[in-house]
């Protein structure tokens, strides 16, 4: 019993050094580019460079496993063969979720899958193109918006350069002291670039971005970016608009 008390202690306390501090801090342009209804935007995520860490609760790396390739090799052959789908469902998610937050007004984030979709449709027929169409309005309430990438005004490039993949074990506390115990947290940049000019709209760091406690890995990872549109995003755009006033 006290061990577990001692265990719950150190949750609550890591729980909330992740909780106080800024998500996501403005480095250059503005995060207006959120509440602009009517606009389209791409989405990609860049996990080329990514280091996979442990963080201690206090921004420490309390262990280093190395890049993704390396990280996904010491889990197993099933880690290394999945990556390229996880990596495809997780991008998924950051759109659709975006949209879903935003679905009565602000910038909506066109399906990574788009362009697949769009290319498949110039070798079909008309009655092949509206059998592949049919549940795109269902979607859509969804979050899953499919468009021609060339009606997007910006591009979105989130680039991780540090992940912690969470804890199973951990996010079974979650919810005692707070819904991100165990969750994936990372630190990189969101960046905003005008899809026309490649010219920089925002910039802004990631820090410490931090999802829901969840068993499944590729579920925390998909929490991880639902972050940033939940919370963190909506939450420096408040704060941003006080100090105007």
């Amino acid at each position: 019993m006290k061990k577990l008390f001692i265990l719950l202690t150190a949750l609550t306390v890591c729980a909330f050094a992740n909780a106080k501090d800024d998500l996501l801090i403005v480095e250059e342009g503005s995060p207006e580019f959120w509440t602009e209804t009517g606009k389209l935007a791409t989405v990609s995520i860049d996990w080329s460079n990514t280091v996979v860490v442990e963080w201690d609760g206090k921004g420490k790396v309390k262990n280093n496993f190395g890049t993704i390739e390396q990280y996904n090799r010491s889990k197993g052959e099933d880690f290394v063969r999945d990556w390229p789908n996880v990596q495809q469902v997780v991008e998924i998610h950051a759109s659709s979720w975006a949209n879903y937050v935003n679905k009565k007004k602000g910038l909506k984030i066109i399906s990574p899958l788009s362009p697949t979709m769009f290319e498949a449709m110039k070798s079909m027929n008309e009655q092949q193109k509206k059998e592949l169409t049919k549940d795109w309005p269902k979607q859509e309430k969804r979050g899953a918006l499919y468009r021609e990438y060339s009606e997007a005004t910006y591009d979105i490039i989130y680039t991780v350069d540090s992940v912690d993949m969470g804890n199973a074990a951990a996010a079974a506390f979650a919810g005692l002291a707070t819904p991100y115990q165990g969750g994936a947290e990372m630190v990189g940049t969101f960046e905003v670039r005008n899809r026309a000019t490649q010219q920089v709209v925002c910039k802004m760091h990631m820090n410490h971005v931090k999802g829901r406690g969840t068993y499944a890995e590729t579920a925390r990872l998909q929490f991880m970016f639902s972050r940033l549109y939940d919370d963190a995003l909506p939450t420096l755009i408040k704060s941003l608009s006080k100090k105007k006033k």
